[in-house]
């Protein structure tokens, strides 16, 4: 179930639901609204501890997302569990010393020239049956 933009901002208030929007091209600004809330209470709660912003590059995505596409079977960002951000080191440290305390299952480390990222999902085998291999870390 989806909330209001309204209930949104007072319940997440350091994350804009637009930023998390699928950017497929044919959804709108308001498919963030489509992130679990769970994953997104435990996004909130961490980032409250961490006292940091997160910059957010990905977040829910559609069937028709291209990254979407490319998969077999659904990704976490697909069941709106799924949240992509820009780090450094020092921040990507703390987040790690984190993980465990919010119960992410899934965290994928991305490191690339000028954009360092983390993926961070709550995915377990009840949303699919290919999530099975949880807790899980890999890298991009």
């Amino acid at each position: 179930m989806s909330m209001t933009a309204a209930e949104w901002a007072t319940r997440y208030p350091n994350f804009d639901y637009r930023k998390l929007a699928c950017r497929c091209g044919k959804c709108g600004p308001e498919s963030g609204l489509k992130m679990d809330p769970k994953f997104m209470d435990a996004m909130q709660a961490m980032r409250t501890e961490l006292g940091q912003a997160l910059t957010e590059t990905s977040g829910f995505r559609c069937a028709n997302h291209p990254e979407e596409k490319k998969k077999a079977t659904p990704g976490a960002h697909s069941f709106g569990k799924a949240m992509d951000v820009v780090i450094d080191g020092q921040k990507c440290h703390k987040i790690l010393m984190l993980l465990s305390k919010y119960k992410f299952t899934g965290v994928g480390i991305g490191i690339r020239a000028g954009k360092n990222m983390l993926h961070l999902d709550m995915c377990t085998v009840a949303d699919a049956p290919h999530f099975t291999a949880r807790p899980n870390v890999w890298t991009y």
